[in-house]
């Protein structure tokens, strides 16, 4: 897929200011957290891990600007450095300054923006009330603002929340058949049952003789997620004659997945290495 090339190609972290080491008796702005959940959650936001293997170096964290908080991931990938924040303020929150001034003007715009410094370029863009910020930090020009534009562009519509998700009991939008573009070895089902509850089931292939099944029933909560406490996580194995055995690993777990369009972001997940699934619809 086209956003999957250029994150294995590009994808980078730019090392923003706030999370320098701080001077002696001055408290690091930043607390630290754990997970995308812990800084979507109390922001409203929709950061998201990038769509490739091979991530490293991630940091979370909160940064309470008094009015409103910023939600903040770093990572790594190859080698390059990115930063992606959120926020509900429409003060620029890049954390950028060029020629003396912020990288983006204060004020709501209705498109993406672009930025350029010494070795720097940022995105911008809105989605409802949450202003988004991408940064790269590109000291040798590796990456052309072409390229840029286009990884942003497609972490956009990544983080993006549906609007056109409606927020009652209705999920028969989001029934279909997913596969995941991040890892390309697990497949989404999901299903309305005569309740009205979306069901869904998740399978990993590990081998020609064993996956991992995580099944679950979803509603839908009105910030574009659908919330279950229900999900039970089995590894089922078949032997050389194609009998099926199944082994419990637990149940009654509870997670989210984050719609955006014709996609399921399973960053909600108990398992940690399932956070990074992006699902796709494909035919039903």
């Amino acid at each position: 897929m086209k956003h999957t090339i250029l994150f294995l190609l590009v994808f980078a972290l730019f090392a923003c200011a706030v999370f320098a080491e701080p001077m002696a008796g001055i408290p690091n702005p930043v607390q630290e957290k754990q997970s995308l959940a812990e800084i979507n959650e109390p922001v409203g936001s929709f950061l998201c891990h990038p769509p490739v293997m091979g991530v490293t170096d991630e940091a979370f964290g909160i940064i309470d600007c008094t009015s409103y908080l910023i939600a903040q991931y770093l990572f790594q990938v190859n080698g390059y450095r990115y930063c992606f924040r959120a926020a509900k303020t429409e003060e620029d929150i890049s954390g950028i300054w060029t020629d003396g001034q912020t990288a983006f003007p204060a004020g709501r715009t209705e498109t993406i923006s672009f930025a350029e410094g010494e070795g720097i370029k940022a995105a911008r863009w809105f989605n409802a009330q949450i202003q988004y910020t991408l940064s790269l930090e590109d000291p040798d020009s590796v990456i052309d603002s072409e390229t840029f534009r286009l990884i942003a562009e497609e972490m956009m519509e990544v983080s993006r929340m549906d609007d056109d998700v409606p927020a009652d009991a209705d999920l028969s939008a989001l029934a279909g058949e997913y596969m995941d573009a991040w890892s390309g070895r697990a497949r989404l089902t999901a299903v309305v049952n005569d309740d009205g509850v979306l069901v869904i089931e998740v399978d990993w292939a590990d081998s020609a003789f064993e996956l991992v099944r995580w099944t679950m029933s979803a509603s839908l909560l009105e910030d574009g997620r659908i919330f279950y406490e229900d999900c039970a996580e089995r590894v089922i194995s078949y032997d050389d004659n194609g009998n099926e055995s199944a082994a419990t690993v637990y149940d009654k777990g509870q997670g989210y997945f984050t719609v955006s369009g014709n996609t399921l972001l399973w960053d909600g997940a108990s398992d940690e290495h399932c956070r990074q699934c992006i699902f796709e619809k494909t035919e039903y």
